[in-house]
């Protein structure tokens, strides 16, 4: 069982309904041009829904990259958001320190820097501070 497959799997059990893992039901890439990082995510499943956040199917992050300008220069894939401000992109080509997949605030004026070095370490960190939201809210 790959990393990622134990992720959702412990999402699954942790926030039970409401997690949603959608299957590929064509069980392959339908876009060649997809960075590294999620590539195994989308030769096996179409979307994810978290509390914290979803993946996005192919057919929404290929509509926003035409949408929203600093993604439409080619740079970054825009895989899926927060409940709140933040875009999850991943980079096509990792940066000098092998870092690929960054949140962004598309308010913010930043520029936009990778921060994980895969899919799995940035769910694993989007979902904790999620928890930590949660815990201080109660």
């Amino acid at each position: 069982m790959s990393e990622l497959e134990k992720f959702l799997q412990e999402m699954k059990q942790k926030y039970g309904e409401e997690v949603i893992v959608k299957t590929n039901a064509d069980n392959h890439i339908k876009y060649g041009h997809l960075p590294a990082p999620l590539k195994e995510f989308y030769s096996v499943y179409e979307s994810a829904e978290f509390p914290f956040g979803r993946i996005d199917p192919l057919e929404t992050a290929g509509k926003r990259l035409a949408a929203e300008a600093p993604l439409c220069g080619g740079q970054w894939f825009c895989f899926g958001a927060d409940r709140y401000f933040s875009f999850w992109l991943c980079s096509y080509e990792a940066d000098g320190e092998g870092l690929w997949i960054t949140p962004w605030d598309h308010e913010a004026e930043e520029e936009i820097e990778c921060v994980y070095r895969d899919l799995v370490e940035f769910l694993r960190d989007m979902e904790e501070e999620y928890a930590q939201y949660l815990d201080g809210n109660k």
